[in-house]
């Protein structure tokens, strides 16, 4: 049940009863899983993409890698035959292009999300 004057609280099926003022949303505090806080929600916004960043991009960048491996390995087991040959191309210029894009959609985010948050107009 909700405390009366909290601005938070854990309710017993595990969620957040969340009345924070504007601007803050309530979590979990960290270690102690029967009591939460509200934070800025700037902060959550950042923690959040920080997480989600630290657990996608090493997974697409592996995946990427993996497939630039097999288009070589394709290339170099053609044995000259040219539609094999063009099949390890097609892939690795594939992989290159697709690692490319996955790499600069990371960076216009984080610099998308840097000048929203922090309301600055020139993030560099």
């Amino acid at each position: 049940m909700p405390v009366p004057g909290a601005d938070c609280c854990v309710i017993p099926t595990g969620g957040i009863y969340d009345t924070c003022p504007g601007g803050k949303v309530g979590r979990m505090t960290p270690g102690d899983p029967t009591s939460c806080e509200c934070v800025e929600a700037a902060g959550a916004l950042v923690e959040l993409f920080s997480i989600i960043n630290g657990i996608v991009l090493p997974i697409v960048v592996i995946a990427g890698m993996f497939i630039i491996v097999l288009a070589g390995y394709k290339i170099l087991t053609s044995q000259g035959n040219p539609q094999e040959l063009q099949t390890g191309k097609e892939n690795l210029t594939s992989a290159i292009i697709g690692l490319i894009f996955v790499l600069m959609a990371v960076s216009i985010l984080r610099v998308i999300i840097m000048a929203l948050i922090t309301g600055d107009r020139d993030p560099f």
